[in-house]
C-alpha cells in the first residue's frame, strides 16, 4: 500500500491539505477571521475582544469595580480608562499610597498600616483584640479590661472591671434593677424584735429610749441588697 504526505502551503493544513483555519467561522459577534501562518486571527468589532471576539466589554463600567482605594472615588473618562479622586494624604493611580505610611515605614515594621479617613493619616493595624506595641513592632493581646474601656464599657461612676474582662461594680455598691449604673444599696432606720422581725421603718425613738422602754427590741441600719 502506498503512503504519501502533503506538503501543504499556507493557510491550508489536514491529510490533504483541505482545511483553511477560518472555515469553521470561527470569530463570533462579527469578527472578521484573518489566516495567520497555520492558524487564524480575529478582527474584533467594538465592544468585543478575546481569541474569537467571545468577550463583550460593552457596558461594563471600569468603575463598578471600585479600582479606587482609602475612600478614593472613580471618574470615568472612557470605556476603558478612569481616574481616581484621592482623599488627603494619599495618592496613586488607584489611590493605593498612603503617605504617611510611606514616610513613616519604620514605625510599623512588617505590621500593615492603614488610612483613617477621619485624619487623613495612616496608623499600624492590629486585628481586633489586639494592639501595637510601637517599641517592639508587634500586634500584642490586649489586656481584657483596657479593651472593654476602649469600647466604652465598664467606666461608669464606681464601676470597674475584674480579671476575665466583665464590668462589675466597685466594693458596697450593686447595680440598678436596669443594669445601667453602679448603685449603694438602699438604706433605712428600722426597729427590730429580736427575732429579725421588722416592726416599724420610722426611728420612732432613740436607741437610749428603745434599750429603756422596750428591751426586747432594738434599732439598726438596713442595707436593702434587693
Amino acid at each position: 500500500m502506498e503512503m504519501y504526505r502533503c506538503d501543504c502551503t499556507e493557510p491550508f493544513s489536514g491529510y490533504n491539505c483541505e482545511k483553511d483555519p477560518c472555515s469553521d467561522d470561527p470569530c463570533v459577534n462579527g469578527g472578521t477571521c484573518y489566516v495567520y501562518r497555520s492558524s487564524y486571527e480575529c478582527g474584533c468589532l467594538e465592544p468585543f475582544s478575546g481569541k474569537n471576539c467571545e468577550i463583550d466589554n460593552g457596558g461594563i463600567d471600569v468603575c463598578d469595580k471600585n479600582p479606587c482605594e482609602n475612600g478614593g472615588t472613580c471618574e470615568l473618562e472612557s470605556e476603558k480608562e478612569y481616574t481616581c479622586n484621592c482623599m488627603i494624604g494619599v495618592h496613586g493611580k488607584n489611590c493605593h499610597i498612603i503617605e504617611w505610611c510611606e514616610t513613616n515605614k519604620i514605625i510599623c515594621g512588617n505590621i500593615p498600616c492603614r488610612y483613617d479617613e477621619n485624619t487623613g493619616s495612616g496608623f499600624c493595624f492590629c486585628e481586633q483584640g489586639l494592639y501595637f506595641d510601637a517599641k517592639s513592632k508587634t500586634c500584642n493581646a490586649l489586656d481584657k479590661c483596657l479593651f472593654q474601656l476602649i469600647k466604652g464599657n465598664c467606666g461608669g461612676d464606681h464601676e470597674t472591671c475584674d480579671k476575665m474582662g466583665n464590668c462589675i461594680c466597685e466594693e458596697n455598691y450593686a447595680y440598678n434593677d436596669d443594669l445601667t449604673a453602679c448603685e449603694l444599696p438602699g438604706e433605712f432606720w428600722g426597729i427590730y424584735l429580736a427575732l429579725g422581725l421588722l416592726l416599724s421603718e420610722d426611728p420612732i425613738c432613740g436607741v437610749t429610749e428603745c434599750l429603756q422602754d422596750a428591751l426586747i427590741l432594738h434599732i439598726a441600719r438596713v442595707h436593702n441588697t434587693r
